[in-house]
């Protein structure tokens, strides 16, 4: 059984780094739109350097949420609550039907 590779490769982003910020600046000043953006971007293969780097620096993104969800107390109790909210509001319409 072949486990998945959990090794952030920083190295495929640095290498990208350019063209990432070029893509992201692109955004952000509206030069395209992110439905445009993301037709390009979906269209790449898997193995295409660009692709890759995106996809680690969202690893990167992600584990960097995960380890601040885990230490910060308060940011955990804001989510149950938000959560609990919405589990309150489909109750309600369950019991309103």
């Amino acid at each position: 059984m072949n486990q998945p590779d959990r090794t952030l490769h920083l190295d495929w982003i640095s290498e990208q780094w350019d063209r990432v910020g070029q893509f992201y600046a692109s955004l952000e000043t509206g030069y395209t739109t992110a439905s445009i953006a993301l037709k390009r971007f979906n269209g790449f293969s898997s193995k295409n350097h660009f692709y890759r780097a995106n996809r680690e620096l969202g690893r990167v993104f992600k584990t960097e949420h995960i380890l601040r969800y885990l230490s910060d107390g308060e940011m955990r109790q804001r989510n149950r609550r938000g959560l609990l909210k919405g589990e309150q509001m489909n109750g309600l319409a369950r019991d309103l039907n």
